[in-house]
This record gives structure tokens, sequence and C-alpha cells, in this order.
């Protein structure tokens, strides 16, 4: 026994020697906290735009009036920008249908209604996000959709007689005249502010061809198809139903107000391209911006190069012509053509410079609401220069190419902003003068001076 109690002080000397302390038993007191971690969730630019432009109130219709820059268009060359007026009715928390009437902007032709839409979309993650109350059902977010397209105007060929803009597209001898469109469409609607995405479908209409007289004419002309691919945007305002203010909980949390910035290199993917089987235009725009110390001033640089190709008749001539306008009638130098195809190809660069001004950039950084970077309304003055390469004369002389130079001069009004340091939206407006002057070859040169109106829709990535 008394070996056992040797060999059990030895085995546990902290236990002392008393009462047999080994067979005591300590009292420790264990406790457990739970953290609650938040479910982190990767914020991209749709993410944030959803929550800038009301994804968090419930909108059952809406009624908006949007503005886009057209591509070429056969069926007014000279169209400066289109504007769109639509209604959208929420049928399910994620279907909904549009119906739309859209007109042009020509400088000869003035403004006139050209178009008739109907489009069924399908909100496809909304249901989802809506479970998770991340949004409510509304009209922003990505959707597909079906759309149909009439222009009842480009079916009369007596409606062309008295347009001074189809005379143009007769110049250059297009082939097709578009009527009706059928498309599927990929995109992301903010609100009724800003539209953007990708379509594809098939267009149908007219494929012109060459009277007795040697004019391009589309009455009765057969019957053309052309698939077609491209991208698409549109920027606009409008009204919510039901009626309800919608006041953002944290404006700089998710534009990114607070983060400073003293330049952005841009990448524009609006208007990046249209491909069919008539036409084809593919564009590149890199910009970048850098302010003037602390200033709210900045020095907007762009590149922007572009090539176009449209299929058409070969010239060979022109003619006199007398047309009737408002009971006057007007005699009109008419270009005449062979039944040969050719393509009619151009290659363009511009340079733009803008000087910006941050309307209260200071005093929202006093404020505490901004820090200084190239995020608000703005607006300034901007010069650009544009050389346009062509194969193909337009009015004048009867030579195979042509240069076209374009300088303009003029003062600017828009609003931007970047979100998750890797992307912007740009949207903004120039008007001043415009000098064009033509180089035909082996002719002289012309020179004309006239106003200009552009419309600016730049999204894309940022560095």
């Amino acid at each position: 026994m008394k070996k056992i109690i040797i060999f059990l002080i030895l085995t546990f000397p902290h236990r002392g020697l008393g009462g047999f302390t080994f067979a005591q038993t300590d009292s420790v007191k264990v406790s457990f906290s739970e953290e609650t971690v938040e479910k982190f969730e990767k914020t991209t630019l749709i993410d944030e735009y959803e929550k800038a432009f009301g994804g968090n109130r419930v909108v059952r219709s809406a009624i908006r009036l949007s503005f886009s820059q057209p591509f070429i268009d056969n069926n007014a060359v000279e169209n400066r920008f289109s504007s769109i007026i639509n209604y959208e009715k929420k049928l399910t928390k994620d279907v909904s249908v549009i119906a739309g009437l859209s007109g042009g902007y020509g400088q000869f032709s003035g403004f006139r209604f050209s178009e008739f839409q109907l489009e069924s979309r399908w909100y496809f993650d909304m249901k989802k996000r809506i479970a998770e109350k991340n949004l409510s059902p509304n009209i922003t977010g990505r959707y597909l959709s079906l759309k149909y397209q009439y222009r009842p105007l480009y079916k009369n060929n007596n409606y062309f007689k008295q347009s001074t803009a189809l005379n143009m597209a007769f110049e250059r001898g297009l082939m097709f005249k578009e009527i009706t469109a059928f498309s599927i469409n990929y995109g992301w609607q903010f609100g009724n502010e800003v539209n953007f995405g990708f379509t594809g479908g098939l267009k149908s209409g007219r494929e012109s061809y060459i009277n007795s007289g040697y004019w391009v004419n589309d009455a009765n002309s057969t019957k053309g198809n052309s698939l077609f691919i491209s991208s698409y945007s549109q920027v606009g305002l409008g009204l919510n139903f039901p009626r309800k203010k919608y006041i953002s909980n944290n404006y700089c949390e998710f534009l990114k107000c607070n983060y400073e910035v003293k330049s952005l290199l841009k990448v524009n993917l609006n208007n990046a391209f249209y491909l069919d089987k008539y036409v084809q235009m593919l564009k590149a725009d890199i910009g970048y911006e850098r302010k003037i110390g602390k200033s709210p001033f900045s020095l907007n640089s762009s590149l922007i190069t572009q090539f176009n190709n449209s299929k058409g008749f070969k010239p060979f001539g022109f003619r006199d012509s007398v047309f009737r306008f408002s009971n006057t009638e007007y005699i009109y130098k008419m270009a005449t053509f062979s039944k040969n195809k050719i393509n009619n190809t151009s290659f363009s660069i511009e340079f733009n410079e803008q000087l910006r001004y941050y309307i209260g950039m200071n005093r929202r950084i006093s404020k505490g609401k901004s820090a200084s970077n190239l995020n608000g309304y703005y607006t300034g003055l901007e010069g650009s220069y544009k050389f346009d390469k062509n194969d193909y004369p337009i009015l004048i002389g009867t030579g195979t190419k042509y240069d076209k130079y374009l300088t303009k001069f003029g003062a600017i009004l828009g609003y931007q902003t970047q979100t998750n340091k890797k992307s912007f939206v740009d949207i903004g407006v120039a008007f001043g003068t415009q000098s064009l002057k033509w180089q035909v070859e082996n002719s002289t040169s012309r020179q004309f001076h006239q106003l200009y109106f552009d419309l600016n829709l730049k999204l894309g990535f940022a560095k």
C-alpha cells in the first residue's frame, strides 16, 4: 500500500500531498460564442446599377422616352439620332410586354415617325432574386426578349419621292430597304434610364433594282431577307407606376462616390458592331480622362476608329430630275447606276478632346458626399477632328474615291460615374458648329459649314 501511495505522489506531484487530492475533480468553466458572418456577395456593374436605378422598389408599368445613336441605316443614311417612346407593362413578376413607336431625325428630312415595335421580355433571374430579397418585382435587370419591328413608311415608294433623305440613299445605290425585323435580345435594363445589350435576328424588306432610267428603285421589287447581329444601347427618362419616389439608402455606397480617382482609362462598348449581308460596321473607341490637379476640371481624350462597308450598285453618272414637294418643283441631280454590284467601304479615325468641369465637385467633397474623382454631372467644351477615307462619292463629282475632313467645336453637358473600379457609364450631349470638307479624286474640294447635335452614350470597361 505504501508503494502505491508513493507512485501516485510521484505521478501527480502538482496535486499536493494531502487528502488523496489526485481523486479531486476540478470545475472548469467553458464558454462558447457564435459569430454571425454575412454572406459575401460579389458585386458587379449590373448589381450596382440595379441599386442605383430603383432595384428595390415595386414597378408594375412604365412609360419612357429613349434616345439612341443608330448604326448605318439603309433607310435614312443621314440620321443623327433616333428616339423611341414606349410603354412597358408587367404581366407577372418576371414577364412584361412593351409597345413602342420610334422616329428619327435627319439633317434634311427633319423628324419623322418611322417604326412600330412590340417586345416581350423575360427578366430571367428576377424570381430568384426576389426570393433572396435582393430585388423587388420591377423593370430593372437582365432579360431575354423577342422583338418585332415594322416600318410601314418604307413600304410605299411614294413616300421616298418626297424625301431628300431617301434621294441621298439612292445616290449611294443601297440595295435593301428594311420593312420588318424579328429578333432575339439579351440585355440589361436599368430603370427608365439605360438599356444595353446584344441582338440578332432576321430582317425582311425589299431588295432594290435598277430600272430603265438607270435609277435605284424599290417599288414592286422582289422581297429580300438578311440575318443580322449587333449591339445596341439607349438612354432615356420616364415615369414608373405606381408613382412612388425612390430615395437611395446610401448613394455613395454603390456608386463609389468616395473612391478617389485621378485618371480613368475607358474602353467604350456602345455601338461596337453591326453585321448583316448588306451592311457591316466595326468600331473601336478608347478614351483617357485625367484630373487637372485638385480642381474639378479634367481633360478627356478619345481615339475612335471605324470601318464601314455597304453593298450597292455601281454608279456611272448623274441625271437631272424634277421632284414636287409642298406644291413646289425642285430640280435635283440624281445618280445613275449600272446593274453591277460593288462594296462601298470607308475607314475613319477621329481625335476628340474635351475640357470638362464637374459641377459642384468641390462642394460635395467639403460635405463628405464625394471624393476627388471623375463622378457626377459635368459641362465644358469639346473640339474634334475626323478623317474619313471612302472609295465612293456622295453627291459630288464622278470620281471613284473621296476623302472627308470633319472639324467640330462645341459645348458639352453630361453625367459620368464609375463603379467597382472596373466599369463606367458616360451619358452626354454635344452641340456646336462643324466644318465639312469633301476632297474628290481628280476634282476640286467642296466645303460646308453647319450646326451639329450629338448624343453620346458610353458603357464599358475602366481602369
